[in-house]
């Protein structure tokens, strides 16, 4: 049966729109129930309402792909943060992280990982479990001015405590003052030793930083203000294990990065596995330049940042 097409909009409007109950509906409008619902199956069945079901796996699916396609990656993993606040992203991040490298973990695997927020909080959502015969190893050297939250020592800590794990840790400044110091630093049989288990890492995990003021390399002057405007001026977006880069994933200042302690770029497009989790507007160039300089082949990151590297990329 066809009812009046007035009708049928009116009950539509007031159910849709108006949100009103089908109840309220027959009272106002002096229908009975039954013809409520028949006017609102009749609405549909005219395309006069369209019902659509929004599924937002479905589209974090396809930014997954379009990211491992864009950028030739292993794998990508991304997190929906929608209505969250900075502080609750940044553990749904952390989160993805863990549950990510906990998947991924084996026997007899040698796990580097970068000091950072963003690593810190993979560490501290990490389960406990014991992987048998795996080895932690710190990836680049330390500041000394670090506060505990900042984890210089405490991720590879939380993460040799959390997985049973054997430590190496770099006991060397992340940036020295020229190479004839760092080859003070080198001669070390400690120093030496871990630097060999950098290179035997088989899974790589890293923050990716930004270019900012407020970096701890900047905050805690092994990153002059001069020095920072001149990386600026030379096209620098981000650190990837205090090691500079521009938007093409190129090192723009090679004396600074030969005084830093720990693993290199060359050494990190070697890594099996080389993670990088990073999320934030503000990041989406120093992610894009990782990406493009294949310092990572597998990246966590949010929806919103996924949707901005692609566009960004493509521009």
């Amino acid at each position: 049966m066809n009812y009046d097409l007035r009708q049928v909009i009116e009950v539509a409007r007031m159910y849709h729109v108006a949100k009103l109950s089908q109840q309220e509906i027959c009272d106002q409008l002096n229908l009975s129930r039954p013809k409520v619902s028949r006017l609102l199956r009749q609405a549909e069945e005219q395309g006069i309402v369209r019902v659509a079901v929004v599924d937002p796996f479905h589209d974090i699916g396809t930014l997954q792909k379009s990211l491992i396609g864009e950028f030739d990656l292993r794998d990508a993993c991304v997190i929906n943060t929608v209505g969250m606040t900075s502080n609750q992203a940044r553990v749904q991040l952390g989160k993805a992280g863990a549950d990510y490298l906990s998947k991924l973990l084996k026997p007899h695997d040698v796990l580097g990982v970068a000091w950072g927020t963003t690593t810190l909080e993979i560490a501290k959502q990490m389960p406990h479990y014991h992987v048998e015969d795996v080895k932690v190893v710190s990836l680049n050297g330390c500041t000394y001015e670090n506060t505990m939250d900042e984890g210089v020592f405490d991720v590879s800590r939380m993460f040799g405590r959390k997985l049973g794990a054997r430590l190496f840790h770099l006991y060397t400044p992340v940036i020295v003052s020229s190479i004839a110091v760092k080859e003070v630093y080198l001669s070390d049989n400690h120093t030496r030793r871990t630097l060999e288990y950098i290179e035997y890492a088989n899974i790589a995990l890293n923050g990716i930083g930004n270019f900012r003021r407020e970096s701890m390399l900047y905050r805690y002057g092994y990153i002059s203000e001069e020095k920072r405007q001149e990386l600026e001026r030379n096209g620098a977006v981000g650190n990837f294990c205090s090691l500079y880069y521009n938007i093409d994933g190129e090192a723009v200042d090679e004396d600074l990065n030969s005084r830093t302690i720990g693993i290199s770029l060359e050494s990190m497009k070697a890594k099996p596995y080389s993670i990088g989790v990073a999320m934030g507007r503000e990041k989406v160039a120093a992610i894009l330049g990782a990406l493009r300089g294949r310092f990572i082949n597998i990246l966590i990151t949010d929806e919103e940042t996924a949707k901005a590297l692609l566009e960004l990329n493509g521009k």
